[in-house]
């Protein structure tokens, strides 16, 4: 089976699943890392766009105190990021920022995902203070 029709197969479940199914945030963002894995492959920016969007819904979707919720909101930072070292637009590595700050919100410090959520939070601050020098790193980070 190609990444192709993995994703079209993926799009399938995700349209006859209504938006209150508890799998469908699960569904979604499988659909993003599928996105994400065919453009490491061909380098199309624009499976990082679609990576995006399915990812932001499955977040939309999912209530704060669902266990994935933090998953779901790293791999969408992730994305983000991704975007932001192929394109160099600056506003994706906030939009990186954002939910990754997010993710280390729900989490207590003895979470045992807490320390990955810092960690994916950390690259992005470092990635965001390599683009804009000293004076760029404005952002507080989330405690």
């Amino acid at each position: 089976m190609s990444i192709n029709e993995a994703i079209t197969a993926q799009q399938q479940a995700i349209c006859i699943t209504p938006d209150d199914h508890s799998s469908k945030p699960l569904f979604l963002n499988s659909l993003g890392n599928s996105f994400i894995r065919r453009f490491e492959r061909t380098g199309d920016i624009t499976d990082l766009d679609k990576a995006i969007a399915a990812q932001q819904q499955a977040i939309l979707l999912t209530l704060d105190g669902h266990p994935r919720k933090s998953a779901f909101l790293n791999n969408l930072g992730s994305s983000f990021l991704r975007r932001f070292e192929q394109a160099g637009k600056l506003a994706d590595i906030d939009e990186a920022i954002t939910p990754e700050q997010e993710a280390v919100r729900l989490h207590a410090d003895s979470h045992p995902d807490k320390p990955r959520c810092l960690s994916n939070l950390g690259i992005s601050l470092c990635r965001r203070f390599e683009r804009l020098g000293v004076g760029g790193n404005i952002r507080p980070a989330a405690h």
